[in-house]
C-alpha cells in the first residue's frame, strides 16, 4: 500500500458574539481504516460552522454547514459531502422539549472506481419530543 501522507490536524473554537448567540468553528483532518485490501486508508478533512441563538428563554435556533472529502488512498477515488442544517429546539416545560430539524445534503463521488450510488441529493426533516428526569 501506498502510505497516507500530509499534514493532520484539528482545530476548533467558539466565538460568544453576545450573551445569547455561539459561532463554532471546527477543521479538522485524520486517517482511518478503509475496510478494503485495496486501499491502505482514508484521509479525511473536514469543516463545520455553526450558530447557536437563543431567540426566547424558551427557543433555540441553530443553523450549521459543514463540508467534507474522503480521500480514499490506492484507488484515486474521493467522495464530497456538503450538508447544511438548520433546526429549533423548544422548551414546553420543565422537562419536555420538542425539536424539528431540517438538513439538506449533497454527496458526489469522483475517480475510476467511483459509484454511481454515490451521487446523491437528500433532504430530511426530523421531529421529536425529549422528557428528561
Amino acid at each position: 500500500y501506498r502510505t497516507p501522507d500530509g499534514l493532520y490536524f484539528n482545530a476548533s473554537a467558539d466565538w460568544s458574539v453576545t450573551p445569547l448567540t455561539l459561532v463554532s468553528f471546527d477543521l479538522r483532518r485524520d486517517i482511518s481504516e478503509s475496510g478494503s485490501l485495496l486501499s491502505g486508508g482514508i484521509v479525511r478533512t473536514r469543516a463545520n460552522l455553526g450558530v447557536r441563538h437563543e431567540l426566547l428563554r424558551t427557543l433555540r435556533l441553530e443553523a450549521d454547514v459543514s463540508l467534507r472529502n474522503y480521500r480514499i488512498e490506492d484507488l484515486a477515488r474521493s467522495v464530497r459531502r456538503a450538508n447544511l442544517g438548520l433546526g429549533a429546539n423548544y422548551d414546553v416545560g420543565r422537562n419536555i422539549d420538542v425539536t424539528a430539524r431540517l438538513d439538506w445534503r449533497i454527496n458526489r463521488g469522483r475517480g475510476a472506481l467511483s459509484l454511481p450510488a454515490e451521487d446523491f441529493e437528500r433532504a430530511r426533516v426530523t421531529v421529536g419530543v425529549r422528557y428528561s428526569l
